[in-house]
């Protein structure tokens, strides 16, 4: 097979990772997701393997390993840092920041949202929402209710100029978890609820069970409430 066939196999294995995660075929994703990154690494296209984890973090995310999410993650940014990219090297550090978010480890990822949000171009979407997501996210956790919830609706609304569902879906999911955040457990359930249709829409079952499961929170908050 010629050296750019086999390029389009790794890169194009990666995407079918992510592709399989969605619908929870997850032992498959990751077979496909390591061999996408040695055959990109056996041709010695070392920017290209540094590019795996935008679809092998998003993999172990579906999966709910934030902490291998984490690792996938954090060697491609180091790899990138060191190559003085800073490009792609945004979108990483935004998903590098959620891995770290579900981790609880707070102050980690506000600075890769902050270093997220230096780098971006203000045309990059994918990268906009991810660190308004998540600082939206941290900002109404402390107590910034307001800023916080504004913030991460200001993701959903970058994500609105482009035709990601999954991205927009992903943005209104961080706007639900800070409006959650901030007590505002109706405007979280609407904004889960509006995630779940277009998760559906793009067959992502994984999402779509994680947003309805925000959704009921709410409802299972107030039966224990009642029932104590």
């Amino acid at each position: 097979m010629a050296e750019g066939d086999r390029r389009a196999q790794g890169v194009t294995l990666a995407a079918m990772a992510h592709l399989r995660a969605m619908v929870g075929d997850l032992d498959r994703a990751r077979e496909d997701y390591r061999r996408g990154r040695v055959i990109l690494e056996e041709l010695g296209l070392r920017f290209d393997a540094s590019l795996i984890s935008i679809d092998s973090g998003a993999v172990e995310l579906l999966a709910g390993d934030a902490a291998a999410a984490e690792a996938e993650l954090r060697k491609d940014y180091e790899a990138l840092d060191a190559m003085g990219e800073r490009n792609y090297i945004s979108s990483i550090a935004g998903l590098l920041a959620e891995a770290l978010y579900r981790q609880g480890r707070i102050a980690e990822a506000a600075e890769h949202a902050a270093f997220c949000e230096a780098v971006a171009a203000p045309s990059d979407v994918f990268s906009q929402h991810l660190w308004r997501g998540v600082r939206g996210k941290l900002l109404a956790g402390g107590g910034a209710h307001d800023e916080g919830v504004k913030l991460a609706a200001s993701g959903v609304e970058q994500t609105r100029t482009s035709d990601d569902i999954e991205g927009q879906g992903n943005a209104l999911m961080f706007l639900a978890e800070a409006q959650a955040a901030a007590g505002r457990h109706d405007d979280a359930a609407r904004s889960a609820a509006e995630a779940r249709v277009l998760f559906d829409a793009k067959g992502n079952v994984v999402s779509a069970a994680r947003a309805a499961a925000l959704v009921s929170a709410p409802r299972r908050s107030a039966r224990r409430f009642e029932h104590a």
